[in-house]
């Protein structure tokens, strides 16, 4: 079952998006919908482990910044969308990686193609890579992979949980991952898009903090994967 929240203080916006949500049905209707008028009220919240998150910008006392920042730093990694009246966001939003920004006010036709690709992001966090790891086999996240390199004749895939090393090559293991957003930015790494903190001329800073090699035979191709990724994230203020 996946766990949305809603969290605004607008009793009559969460009416509208309850509406919104039923029509979408998303998930095969097999979701659970909880709504909070506070960013505190979330905080205080202990019983769900959310999956989605949409949290308004602006509220009184605790605002959205400030609520998301507090549930990273918990340890939520929910799929989290900003909920704004303004167009363009301050850059403090992108410390806390939100997936979107929806523009109120909202609608079926404006979020038609928000939605399904919010949905999808959801989905994706739960899809697993299972690879050979000597004689033992393991099932990892694929939202939990920050890059892959090759290790000689191995490649290693490094993760929030530690460094998996397998017989598989390069390219399987990357037709396997580029669906899920991995591009190379070297021949020897393969990186996933969505845990890119910083870019650089020739260099990529990860989540991890970790900054890796862009080569120059890679270097436009890879901007472009990235900036084109990142366009999407914010893609709906337009």
């Amino acid at each position: 079952m996946i766990e949305i929240a809603v969290c605004d203080d607008d009793k009559a916006f969460l009416k509208e998006i309850d509406t919104i949500l039923k029509k979408q049905n998303p998930f095969g209707g097999k979701y659970n919908l909880t709504f909070f008028q506070s960013g505190m009220a979330l905080l205080k919240n202990t019983k769900i482990r959310f999956d989605l998150i949409f949290l308004d910008i602006q509220m009184p006392k605790l605002d959205g910044i400030k609520t998301a920042k507090f549930l990273r730093e918990q340890g939520n990694n929910a799929v989290l969308v900003f909920l704004t009246a303004v167009s363009i966001p301050s850059t403090e939003t992108f410390k806390v990686a939100p997936f979107r920004y929806l523009v109120k006010p909202l609608t079926q036709a404006n979020l038609s193609e928000d939605l399904p690709e919010i949905f999808d992001e959801v989905i994706r966090r739960y899809q697993t890579l299972l690879i050979k790891c000597g004689e033992r086999l393991h099932e990892i996240k694929i939202s939990a992979i920050l890059y892959l390199t090759i290790n000689h004749k191995s490649v290693d895939i490094v993760t929030d949980s530690g460094r998996f090393t397998t017989k598989e090559t390069m390219r399987e293991l990357e037709q396997k991952l580029s669906p899920f957003g991995f591009v190379h930015s070297h021949k020897s790494y393969l990186i996933n898009l969505n845990r890119v903190s910083a870019l650089k001329r020739l260099s990529v800073t990860m989540e991890s903090g970790e900054e890796l090699p862009i080569s120059q035979p890679k270097a436009v191709s890879f901007r472009k994967s990235f900036t084109e990724y990142a366009e999407r994230k914010v893609g709906i203020l337009k």
